[in-house]
């Protein structure tokens, strides 16, 4: 978590696992490091930016402790979770945990899915049929909604269902050297490549 203000207090902490509300779309982030501490909390709540007008789907609200005998001070705004922007691309399933595919064995050759930040969408194929939904990321963390999918009927169907019941959760995400890494589960990782 980075918080820098322009009078040049800046507070620098790893980020750490956010606490949900049980009882609203509240996310808290609790954080300390040697400049201070910084309690973050992410409201599902669409915001309007006062200067620009521009819109976001979070209110913020982010408390700070700069010195041990201090006050607190709180700040507030409009916010959005940041994702990796080389997500934003077309990418191949090359591999399932390290187990190479082979375009053969899929009647639309090995299955693809297209990553659209803006628009919070993925679309795609599966191999077989082609597929939609809507997506959240925040930070490393793709939630996927019910996505809908042509139904076509091709060889080794069973590859599919598991494939799009893979979907259905957040999931991890990393991009590394062209190579999207969706943590599916915790045994399964799916590796893509870059689609050319």
């Amino acid at each position: 978590m980075h918080f820098k203000l322009m009078d040049g207090l800046e507070i620098i902490a790893p980020t750490p696992e956010g606490v949900k509300a049980m009882d609203a779309d509240v996310t808290r982030y609790a954080a300390k490091s040697d400049q201070g501490s910084m309690v973050a909390q992410l409201i599902r709540q669409e915001c309007t930016d006062g200067m620009s007008g521009a819109k976001s789907g979070f209110t913020v609200s982010v408390e700070i402790l700069a010195e041990a005998n201090a006050s607190p001070s709180t700040y507030e705004g409009c916010g959005r979770y940041l994702a990796d922007n080389r997500l934003n691309d077309s990418w191949t399933l090359e591999s399932i945990n390290n187990n190479p595919l082979d375009s053969a064995d899929f009647m639309k050759g090995l299955p693809q899915l297209e990553f659209n930040l803006a628009d919070k969408r993925v679309t795609g194929h599966t191999g077989c049929n082609t597929i939609t939904g809507a997506i959240e990321v925040q930070g490393h963390t793709i939630a996927f909604k019910p996505m809908i999918a042509t139904k076509m009927a091709c060889p080794g169907m069973e590859f599919e269902h598991d494939y799009l019941r893979r979907f259905t959760d957040a999931v991890v995400y990393s991009v590394e050297d062209d190579k999207l890494n969706l943590n599916v589960s915790p045994d399964s990782t799916f590796t893509y490549s870059k689609t050319d």
